[in-house]
């Protein structure tokens, strides 16, 4: 983690003189072993939904860490408030997709049953609100710029109808790619739409490209999904600052 996360409920129950006390083995052997941070040394946090600052520890043990938080910064670090699509995949997937997607700024994630996914993965309790909030959190933190949770919406359904941004669907059959000059600057959010491990059937794919999705290619092989993601938001990032 490049900053240690606090979540907003923690941040609610702060004392007058700006002081946290944090339950959380794991946060606390982060700051222990990792950090190799002490009492009295400061370290930067990310305060979740509300920005970025610093804090001082005053206490530390193996379970419980009290800090003294110092003034928060609120100022937006995106521009774009882009989506990503992925078809049902599984939990430890999931974990990481939510994980990758969060540190890189994504504000919404959708999941939704395609027909080569397994429906019980939507019912995973990796979407159960502690276990999901977890995963968003190491994003955020492992960001060091971003703060804000995305939103996470989980449909046992395949989509009906098209996303509010301009939508690019992955597919290994297309061969244009996100630098291709035909192609718009992006300076606008967009959404991004994977399938499941198992791909994604024909009649699946037209589906998409009738609700006015552009097919995009990201690589000559099949890539795991997390893969093609951090791929596709690289990709995305580079066509919109070198190519604007």
């Amino acid at each position: 983690m490049n900053r240690l996360f606090l979540y907003p409920q923690e941040i609610a129950n702060l004392d007058d003189d700006s002081t946290v006390v944090i339950h959380d083995p794991t946060r606390t052997a982060h700051v222990l072993e990792i950090l190799k941070a002490e009492v009295g040394d400061d370290i930067k946090i990310v305060a979740i939904n509300q920005g970025l600052g610093m804090a001082r520890i005053l206490a530390i043990n193996e379970k419980t860490l009290k800090l003294k938080l110092f003034p928060i910064s609120d100022a937006p670090t995106a521009k774009f408030s882009d989506e990503i699509w992925v078809g049902a995949c599984r939990p430890q997937t999931v974990k990481k997709i939510f994980e990758y997607a969060t540190s890189m700024g994504v504000a919404k994630i959708r999941f939704f049953k395609a027909e080569l996914s397994e429906k019980s993965y939507l019912t995973s309790k990796i979407f159960e609100s502690p276990n999901q909030e977890h995963h968003l959190a190491l994003g955020l933190a492992q960001s060091g710029i971003y703060f804000k949770m995305p939103e996470v919406v989980v449909s046992p359904y395949f989509p009906t109808n098209p996303p509010d941004s301009p939508a690019f669907l992955f597919s290994i059959s297309e061969r244009q790619n996100l630098f291709s000059q035909n192609l718009p600057t992006l300076q606008q959010s967009t959404t991004l739409v994977f399938g499941p491990e198992r791909g994604l059937t024909v009649e699946e794919e037209a589906r998409f490209l009738q609700m006015g999705m552009t097919p995009i290619n990201i690589h000559p092989s099949i890539l795991r999904i997390e893969v093609a993601l951090i791929s596709a938001l690289s990709q995305l990032h580079a066509r919109r600052s070198f190519l604007a």
